[in-house]
């Protein structure tokens, strides 16, 4: 997942010093719901919705706050795995390690989901969007309707170098455009709506923000063949 911040400001010099200073600036967002207005949006896949959920306990614990399940960030795939497990405003069933995980949190997980999930954008078993592309447009175009300046989102690999393809400019070449964000990894990256011309509006990624809060953009590994 990555956190998508609309317009917050923040300078980063390289200095060592100043980017462990913006690292815990970006940390405390994450953790405390009260350190700046923050939304908080999930693919409707149970994977990411679980991810988020652990992740962000103690914060979602107390604030009550809502995970809000967007079927724009389902991931682009064709696969199984790719295919939601509820029906429109539902939230899928929980994991069996989820439920192994009640005692060790102290919650009756259904309960709880019930209370702090959002299911307004949940579509069915796959949005209604058939290409990713127009899901992701879709879901862009939502996002700056909302009023919080601070997204963090819970997605996925190709979702997420989808995005990064998307918004970047074509002519750069970042790692994010091909390589996968690190499982349990978190990025941070300015967001811009640009109001070209009447009616006419464009969205770009503000590669110099592009920050690794947790871990970072890792390569595939190759597989060493065998010798015989």
């Amino acid at each position: 997942g990555y956190t998508n911040m609309k317009t917050q400001d923040n300078n980063n010099n390289n200095d060592e010093d100043e980017e462990e200073k913006l690292r815990n600036e970006y940390i405390n967002i994450l953790r405390n719901a009260k350190a700046t207005n923050s939304l908080i949006v999930s693919s409707p896949l149970r994977r990411c919705i679980e991810t988020v959920s652990l992740g962000l306990f103690d914060r979602i614990n107390e604030a009550k706050e809502k995970i809000v399940l967007h079927s724009g960030l389902q991931e682009m795939t064709r696969n199984i795995d790719g295919l939601s497990l509820s029906y429109e405003h539902e939230r899928p069933p929980l994991s069996l390690p989820m439920r192994s995980l009640e005692n060790e949190f102290n919650v009756d997980w259904d309960s709880w989901f019930d209370d702090r999930v959002n299911v307004e954008r949940k579509a069915g078993f796959k949005s209604p969007d058939r290409r990713g592309d127009d899901r992701m447009r879709n879901f862009v175009n939502w996002l700056f309707q909302q009023p919080q300046d601070v997204v963090i989102l819970s997605g996925h690999s190709l979702w997420n170098r989808f995005f990064f393809r998307a918004y970047l400019p074509k002519s750069l070449d970042h790692p994010g455009k091909t390589q996968k964000i690190a499982n349990g990894g978190v990025i941070a990256v300015k967001f811009h709506q640009l109001k070209v011309k009447p009616n006419y509006t464009r969205y770009a990624l503000d590669a110099k923000t592009i920050f690794p809060i947790v871990k970072n953009f890792e390569k595939k590994k190759i597989k060493k063949k065998k010798s015989s």
